[in-house]
């Protein structure tokens, strides 16, 4: 292709979405690569840009393959266009804001990724200064 005259910028925006698309979540380093190469061409140009192009073709065409991610958003895309959305769930609500009371939305509300983290410190630990910091 760059023999041809093709684009260099056209390649690597060629391979960035290869990466994205057909390499994905297999080896989700291959679009980091394909993406320095994108950068590289843009910083460098040609004729050294054939290198990080070259780099990044043979990364991405060599790497596993997994088409998850393009057809999980596809898959959700579907669900948004399709199904009728209720609204959000009352633990999902925020009650940060004046009017939230009104609403009944709760400002109280359970963080199970804290909860563990504060029983653990009060009943093994019994440290008061790790309780104070944690509920800050």
């Amino acid at each position: 292709m760059i023999y041809a005259g093709e684009d260099p910028k056209f390649i690597a925006r060629r391979v960035v979405i290869c990466a994205a698309e057909d390499v994905g979540n297999a080896d989700p380093h291959a679009l980091q690569v394909a993406v320095s190469a994108m950068q590289a061409v843009n910083f460098i140009g040609m004729p050294e840009g054939r290198i990080p192009l070259a780099q990044a073709v043979t990364y991405v065409s060599c790497a596993p393959k997994s088409n998850a991610a393009y057809l999980g958003i596809d898959k959700a895309l579907a669900d948004v266009r399709n199904v009728q959305i209720k609204g959000v769930p009352p633990h999902l609500r925020d009650g940060h804001y004046s009017g939230s009371h009104d609403l009944a939305m709760p400002l109280d509300t359970n963080m199970p990724m804290i909860t563990p983290i504060i029983m653990w410190s009060s009943s093994i630990c019994r440290m008061n200064w790790l309780e104070r910091f944690i509920m800050i």
